[in-house]
């Protein structure tokens, strides 16, 4: 089986394996598949039950393929090949990032689906400065040619397209801002779509962008839209509505724990994008919390209905709903929660928060994924870097949780136990300045 992610020598590019298993150890080979197709395969790497092992990319390059000094603009996808009874025994994802530095991008694995054919994926662009770069990625996890049209769209649903084609293993790399310049559409966001009549299961995608005089980086996460899916089948907590959240949206005074400047003001903001070619109607509510000491401060704040035109992506300031009193000041967080009248992913929604410099904030990604056991990759804690994770109750009835962190290679761990109310989350951090953290 092969899981496909996406590498690129700029930088450090490294590679996070978990081991799913509680027995036995996962053994995994990493392949390196440059853009045009040919492959690098690294040294195989074996993973304990429950544990994460990391690759760095650069520097198994190195040693495996020097020849990678002298490439111009290498870039490519990495296929992790292992024998396992099911695929999602193992989790993958990429870092892309250089140390001492704030751009850094999070990309998780994806498995190719060869029996899947029409379809396509579904994102959203944005360029908010003039010195942004903004870059689509598209890698054709299978042996052969795969080709479909690429759609732009502007904020209003005006539509540009060209034709794709995407030889056997080989990656693509797009500007944004070339193909908007191309394209004539005017704005700073609308809609992206890629859309195969056959393959659609073989084709991974990803949308980054940066601005590096700010130093700002951010993932615009991209959707599968499959036109076989049912309601039912995305239909966890059994509402018969199509629901997705995002977890952790930082709003305007942003919470002490994520360690901004205190003079720090973010600018929260929504992207959502109606795909279909019909009006469709979208709800959007926050439970939101302060990030005040002593007594815990939350509540609930539902917005009216939105009507989105066919193909509209329509911005939704968060910050001015704070400035005039609609989610209150105080609140620091929110868990944004996502309701319409469509299948699943034909409304898609980004959520950012960043400062008007965009040198400071975070990212929330929207999910409508619910299970009764979940598997994430590693936390980390040191000079640089801090965790902070939420796990929320998607039902209708208090579900009583247990939070597990591993350390120490896997051999020792620390759980957590708390009974989380209907639509709510529990929260757990361990910010950077902790004295002695596990190991």
């Amino acid at each position: 089986m092969s899981l496909t992610g996406r590498w690129s020598r700029d930088g450090i590019t490294e590679l996070m394996l978990r081991n799913n298993l509680e027995s036995p150890p996962l053994t995994v080979t990493p392949a390196l598949r440059l853009k045009d197709g040919s492959e690098v395969v690294l040294p195989a790497v074996s993973i304990a039950p429950g544990t994460v092992e990391s690759v760095n990319v650069h520097e198994q390059l190195l040693q495996s393929y020097p020849e990678i000094l002298s490439l111009t603009d290498p870039y490519g996808s990495i296929a992790l090949r292992y024998s396992s009874p099911d695929g999602p025994n193992l989790f993958a994802s990429v870092m892309v990032h250089d140390t001492g530095h704030p751009i850094m991008f999070h990309l998780d694995g994806g498995y190719s689906i060869p029996v899947r054919g029409r379809g396509g994926r579904e994102g959203i662009w944005w360029l908010p400065k003039q010195t942004t770069t903004s870059y689509l990625v598209l890698a054709n996890m299978s042996q052969k040619e795969q080709s479909g049209l690429l759609f732009l769209y502007d904020q209003a649903g005006k539509p540009w397209s060209r034709a794709v084609t995407l030889p056997p293993k080989q990656t693509v790399r797009y500007s944004l801002r070339d193909l908007i310049s191309r394209s004539g559409l005017s704005g700073d966001h609308g809609g992206v779509s890629l859309q195969m009549q056959h393959g659609a299961g073989s084709v991974s995608s990803a949308l980054i962008l940066y601005d590096e005089p700010s130093g700002f980086s951010a993932t615009m996460k991209m959707f599968d839209l499959d036109p076989a899916v049912t309601l039912k089948s995305h239909d966890y907590a059994r509402t018969g509505k199509w629901i997705t959240r995002a977890a952790m949206l930082a709003l305007e005074h942003p919470d002490p724990a994520l360690q901004l400047p205190a003079q720090a003001v973010l600018n929260p903001r929504l992207y959502l994008h109606n795909t279909t070619n019909r009006p469709v109607q979208a709800q959007l509510s926050f439970h939101w919390r302060s990030a005040q000491s002593g007594a815990q401060l939350d509540g609930r704040v539902p917005l009216p209905t939105l009507t989105l035109a066919p193909l509209e992506t329509r911005v939704v300031d968060v910050k001015q709903l704070q400035d005039t009193g609609t989610l209150p000041a105080l609140a620091a967080w929110a868990q944004v929660t996502l309701t319409t009248d469509t299948l699943p992913e034909e409304v898609v929604a980004v959520a950012t928060s960043y400062d008007e410099t965009l040198r400071y904030g975070a990212q929330t990604p929207f999910s409508d994924q619910l299970a009764f056991h979940l598997e994430g990759g590693s936390w980390q804690v040191d000079a640089n870097h801090d965790s902070i994770i939420a796990a929320g109750n998607g039902s209708a009835v208090p579900v009583k949780t247990r939070l597990t962190f591993f350390y120490a290679g896997g051999a020792k761990r620390y759980e957590m136990e708390r009974t989380i109310a209907a639509d709510d989350q529990m929260w757990a951090g361990y910010p950077r300045q902790r004295a002695n953290p596990p190991t």
